[in-house]
C-alpha cells in the first residue's frame, strides 16, 4: 500500500477488495479499519526543509492518529513543528518513509482521485431545479476533498 501511495494517492483495487485512499492512509497509520470522512478544507504545505527530524515526525504521527480517532475524519493538514504538510504531502512522505526507512524526506503527493470529479460547477449543476447560473464551486471542492473515501463501484 505504501508503494501505491508513492506512485499515486488514489483508491486501490485488489483481489481481496477495494480500498479508498482513506482506508490506505489508516492502514499506513496503523489505525483500525473504520469509516472516516475526508477533510473539510484543503490544506497547504508550509514546511520548507527537505528532511523532517524523527522527533517532529513522531509527534505528527501521534497528532494525526488522535485527530482521526477523535473527529472520525482526515485532517486538512498535519502540523510539523510550527509548520504544516498538506494531507497529500503527509501521506506521500509517510509512504516513502515506510518503503525507504531512514531520513524522513518530504515528498509531494498527488491525489489522483480528484480526476473523477468535474471541474465546471455551472455545467455540473445545470439542472431545471437550480436557478440560472447556479455554480456551487465550494460544493464541488468539498466533493473532491471527500474523494479520499472514494472506491470504485462493482457490479455483483
Amino acid at each position: 500500500m505504501a508503494k501505491h501511495f508513492q506512485r499515486t494517492i488514489n483508491f486501490l483495487s485488489t483481489s481481496t477488495g477495494d480500498l479508498s485512499a482513506a482506508d490506505i492512509l489508516l492502514e499506513l497509520l496503523e489505525l483500525p479499519a473504520v469509516y472516516v470522512d475526508g477533510p473539510t478544507q484543503r490544506g497547504t504545505t508550509t514546511y520548507a526543509e527537505a528532511i523532517i527530524p524523527d522527533f517532529l515526525f513522531d509527534a505528527a504521527l501521534k497528532d494525526v492518529r488522535l485527530f482521526i480517532q477523535t473527529n472520525h475524519r482526515l485532517p486538512k493538514d498535519v502540523i510539523i513543528g510550527s509548520q504544516t504538510l498538506s494531507l497529500e504531502d503527509f501521506a506521500a512522505t509517510l509512504a516513502d518513509h515506510i518503503v525507504s526507512p531512514g531520513s524522513i524526506r518530504v515528498k509531494h503527493g498527488r491525489s489522483d482521485f480528484e480526476n473523477y470529479f468535474p471541474k465546471d460547477a455551472q455545467k455540473s449543476f445545470d439542472w431545471p431545479i437550480h436557478p440560472e447560473g447556479f455554480a456551487p464551486n465550494e460544493l464541488l471542492e468539498l466533493a473532491r476533498l471527500q474523494g479520499w473515501t472514494l472506491k470504485p463501484a462493482r457490479l455483483r
